[in-house]
């Protein structure tokens, strides 16, 4: 009979519903054996006399059969015999060592090949081919670009932005084929830099290990790791130069990157894109001196941490031990305010420290957004 639910009763029974059976044995487990053949070359001078002494399997293989042994009863046969034969020691020291020079050499190579690998992307960063389709997220981060210029391209649907639609709005915005692969390598440069970083220190592991070893690099190492630098120093050389002249070109707004057929359409576009980025600028720098003569205060009745504490009342720590906290929730924003208003000499005085913690606080941002609009007026008037 059939157990309720339609699962057969002695079926499966005892090893829990739904578990795959699975064999603990000690021969079944990766890792945990090794033939006979393979225990020979792993450790130079152990004969097959010396194997015949430990219990194995006879396994068959396209009609050839052969030994298999635990690892740990080899690895016990190993440290035995070693200790009573010095010659064995002696070939498996040299062995041990042969293995850690082979393996140091191995991630030496990975990781060379690694950075060869990122300098490539950082030098030629790739793109997605035209005629795909990509979202909002993945324009931005390819194309870089900003959300209101990602809304300002006709998309295709809800199968988001078209890639050529999407190259081309970015050309137009640096200046040219050249200045958006400058921008893209510029991005892929800070993108990688972590990964970057973590290659070269496995070099340099793997360097220090082979010299520990008594080995050190081979002639062709070294001239293949002296070619790398010498690369990736003229590849830096490059974009240095290349990112000043794009720098140039679109302070200057110079008109020799537009040519042709559609060299009018593509200025009058790169144009029209500055004025959009002019009028954000101009919006961005409203922004700033506002929050500058008004900066702005949480609500009385909420809680704040103590470091918020500091940085929006200009209080330090000897000050808030003296204000009572909640047990919870941190300070009272009424108690804070109340303590800065009289430390400060009343509201105007507090609000005058603030709007000074505030220009300080927001000096970069307000040069880069007068630095934009600049730039922005210089092309407008040399092109519009």
């Amino acid at each position: 009979p059939r157990a309720k639910g339609g699962r057969g009763r002695g079926r499966g029974r005892g090893r829990g519903r739904g578990t795959p059976f699975v064999s603990r044995s000690a021969y079944t487990t990766k890792g945990a054996t090794m033939s006979e053949k393979t225990a020979m070359k792993t450790y130079p001078g152990l004969t097959e006399a010396d194997l015949a002494t430990l219990t194995g399997q006879l396994r068959f293989s396209r009609g050839n059969q052969y030994m298999l042994y635990k690892t740990s009863d080899v690895e016990q046969l190993v440290r035995e015999k070693r200790e009573r034969d010095p010659a064995f020691a002696e070939q498996c020291i040299a062995a041990e060592k042969k293995r850690e020079i082979k393996d140091a050499r191995l991630d030496l190579k990975r990781a060379e090949d690694k950075i060869t690998e990122i300098e490539r992307r950082i030098e030629d960063p790739p793109l997605p081919e035209d005629g795909q389709q990509m979202s909002r997220t993945q324009a931005k981060r390819h194309y870089c670009l900003t959300d209101e210029e990602v809304k300002g391209i006709p998309s295709a649907g809800r199968h988001g932005w078209e890639t050529a639609d999407l190259r081309r709005f970015a050309e137009i915005k640096f200046g040219g084929h050249d200045g958006f692969r400058v921008r893209r390598s510029e991005f892929q440069t800070r993108t990688s830099r972590r990964e970057l970083k973590e290659a070269h220190e496995s070099v340099e592991r793997a360097t220090q290990h082979l010299i520990d070893l008594g080995v050190g690099l081979s002639k062709k190492a070294a001239a293949k790791r002296a070619k790398r630098e010498a690369a990736a120093n003229a590849s830096a050389n490059k974009r240095r130069k290349t990112s000043a002249s794009y720098v140039n070109q679109t302070t200057t707004a110079s008109t020799a990157s537009f040519s042709g057929p559609n060299a009018e359409e593509d200025k009058k576009a790169y144009v029209q894109n500055a004025r959009l980025e002019l009028k954000r600028a101009e919006e961005e720098i409203a922004q700033i001196k506002k929050r500058i003569t008004e900066p702005p205060l949480p609500p009385d009745g909420q809680h704040i941490s103590k470091t918020q504490a500091r940085k929006i009342f200009c209080l330090t720590d000897e000050e808030l031990n003296v204000i009572t906290p909640s047990a919870t929730f941190g300070y009272l924003t009424s108690d804070l305010r109340i303590y800065a208003e009289i430390k400060f000499g009343g509201v105007d005085g507090f609000r005058l420290r603030r709007s000074k913690y505030q220009s300080r606080a927001s000096a970069k941002e307000l040069k880069e957004a007068r630095a934009n609009k600049e730039r922005c007026e210089k092309i407008i008037v040399t092109l519009g």
